[in-house]
């Protein structure tokens, strides 16, 4: 196909996006339900910031330089999406809080 790779990105973009909405139905059941969700819910902040970047960048290179301009709302989700990792913990923060909760030697 004469767009196979765009078609690849954008099929694993919606991969992505479908896997962390998935992780977060969960975590968000978990505490709806009032059960044991910390580790669930690191999980869930650790994946969904990290791909939410991923898929951000994904898309906006299959834009080219359309996805680079402040005039399309592309560079914006981009930017956004880059600074989740940071909010409400960095992701080595999630990653460490995980390991403690699964006790896993220092």
């Amino acid at each position: 196909s004469a767009h196979q790779s765009i078609r690849h990105a954008l099929a694993e973009a919606k991969t992505k996006t479908l896997a962390m909405r998935l992780m977060l139905d969960h975590a968000t059941r978990l505490v709806q339900a009032r059960q044991p969700s910390a580790t669930e819910t690191c999980m869930a902040k650790l994946y969904c910031c990290e791909g939410a970047a991923e898929v951000t960048q994904k898309c906006q290179r299959v834009m080219g330089a359309y996805g680079l301009s402040d005039l399309m709302d592309m560079e914006r989700y981009v930017r956004d999406a880059i600074g989740l990792p940071i909010v409400g913990g960095s992701s080595n923060m999630q990653k460490n809080n995980i390991a403690n909760r699964l006790r896993l030697a220092e």
